[in-house]
């Protein structure tokens, strides 16, 4: 008998501990007064009763309703960033950095490296330039070359096929366009 009431103690300890643990943990829907978005998470999320996707700015407080898709992101990355802190408490490491609106980009002492632009187009810009100049130079059939053979992948062979030349020829101009593109780098 004493082992009965033993297990029974037990079975209800482990009933009270899930019930305490894992009711509040679930939600009928709609918009949970106790659970707050985090500080730096620049929205509110919540569903309406009638199942519409609702998202308030928290620095405007302007509320809208959003696509399906549009919410699940905004709820994902609400997620990713609670578990950011916590296991940055757990761990005692540091967090993530933050991703916030509130972020001026002319602050250069504060400004976070992932909202500076590494890429440098001037290089890109400047090649293209100088392949319209080349190429404005260039007759009908030298111009076809560049484009196809240089430029593109096809090769000098499928080039000579396609246009009636023999191989020689257009590798003659292939050269030829080699060298004079060379000097004007």
């Amino acid at each position: 008998m004493k082992l009965l009431f033993y297990r029974f103690g037990i079975l209800l300890t482990v009933m009270r501990l899930f019930v305490c643990l894992v009711f509040p943990l679930l939600r009928t829907g709609g918009k949970d007064k106790t659970m707050k978005t985090p500080i730096e998470f620049d929205y509110d999320l919540w569903t309406t009763k009638d199942g519409k996707c609702m998202v308030r700015v928290k620095s405007t407080g302007e509320t809208c309703e959003v696509s399906r898709e549009t919410f699940r992101v905004l709820r994902a990355e609400e997620k990713r960033l609670r578990r950011s802190y916590t296991a940055a408490a757990s761990d005692g490491a540091e967090a993530h950095p933050i991703l916030s609106l509130n972020v001026l980009p002319e602050d250069s002492e504060k400004s976070p490296s992932w909202l500076t632009d590494h890429e440098d187009f001037t290089d890109e810009v400047l090649t293209k330039m100088v392949i319209q100049e080349f190429r404005a130079t260039l007759n009908s059939v030298h111009c076809a070359v560049f484009d196809q053979c240089l430029l593109g992948d096809k090769t000098i062979r499928a080039f000579a096929e396609e246009y009636g030349l023999r191989r020689s020829t257009v590798w003659d101009i292939a050269n030829s366009l080699r060298k004079n593109f060379k000097k004007i780098l």
